[in-house]
């Protein structure tokens, strides 16, 4: 459209090769392929425009039809100096061009150079993101097998030992307890995974709210055993019934319980409080640590 041209080709360079990644129209046929005495070349090579008079199309090109172009320029592309590629155009009019109009290509070009960095940017991440998802996919999977002998074996030596007051049954209490975390840290890579794939799934039943919560402050004492957490029970009524997931409520909780262990003081206490009023039940955890910074909270 800047040049009033016929005919288009892309050409982006691999290993010092040019290809031909887009022509336009799109549906165009191929007059040649870039030669490498060519000017798409000799562009590429040197970062220069060069404008190609009709006899020099014909003479580079001799197989293309004569009188069907009658000038074509030739465009650099390049990104932080260093040449990626060039753009070829065709045009039936003899075409003039003013140091102005060069200098509005050469500035195109850096424009789509910029275009094309951005497009190869974001494949980039595109693969190295299904990539990393696959990763996740395949490690969860692998390690549940080998986790699920364990927990066997544990099994069997809790059930062995668990009624005796040795180091032994000491340390198979301790191995339960992290073969649960190691568990759940694996269901959460699984649970990542079908978030990705859109296939969470929900398991709805009737649970109460404060055996939930009792799991959960259990949870962060044996994550964080030199942390006090103080329970505050606002609710009377002993009706706590919620209908939800009790894992997914259960997981929740535990984030929130973790955060504010790792995001406090060692020497501050921790504060959950069940409350509730009308027509909810209302959790609130506090922490005295610093806080999420007020730029960030958009985030959120």
């Amino acid at each position: 459209k800047l040049l009033n041209a016929d005919w288009g080709s892309l050409h982006l360079a691999e290993k010092n090769m040019l290809n031909r990644v887009a022509i336009y129209p799109v549906d165009a046929p191929l007059p040649f392929e870039p030669r490498k005495n060519g000017f798409s070349y000799k562009a590429y090579r040197e970062q220069k425009t060069f404008v190609i008079s009709e006899k020099e199309i014909y003479t580079m090109h001799p197989e293309v039809k004569k009188g069907e172009y009658k000038s074509a320029i030739c465009i650099p592309l390049a990104d932080h100096e260093k040449s990626i590629g060039t753009l070829f155009l065709l045009s039936s009019m003899q075409q003039k061009f003013t140091q102005k109009d060069l200098n509005l290509l050469k500035l195109f070009g850096s424009y789509a150079s910029l275009a094309i960095r951005k497009a190869k940017l974001h494949e980039e991440t595109q693969q190295a993101l299904e990539a990393r998802d696959f990763f996740i996919s395949m490690a969860a999977h692998e390690l549940r097998t080998p986790l699920t002998a364990v927990n066997g074996y544990i099994q069997l030596l809790y059930t062995k030992l668990h009624h005796s007051e040795t180091s032994e049954a000491k340390w198979i209490k301790n191995l339960i307890w992290e073969s649960k975390r190691l568990t759940l840290l694996i269901n959460e890579l699984l649970e990542v995974d079908r978030i990705k794939a859109g296939e969470l799934h929900y398991q709805w039943n009737f649970h109460n709210l404060k055996i939930i919560i009792e799991r959960a402050i259990n949870n962060l004492k044996f994550t964080f055993p030199k942390r006090t957490i103080v329970y505050i029970n606002k609710v009377e009524s002993e009706n706590d019934s919620i209908v939800g997931d009790f894992d997914k409520i259960l997981q929740a909780l535990t984030n929130l319980l973790d955060n504010a262990a790792k995001f406090s003081p060692t020497n501050t206490d921790i504060l959950l409080t069940l409350s509730s009023n009308k027509h909810n039940f209302i959790i609130t955890i506090q922490d005295f640590g610093s806080g999420i910074p007020k730029n960030i909270l958009s985030r959120l």
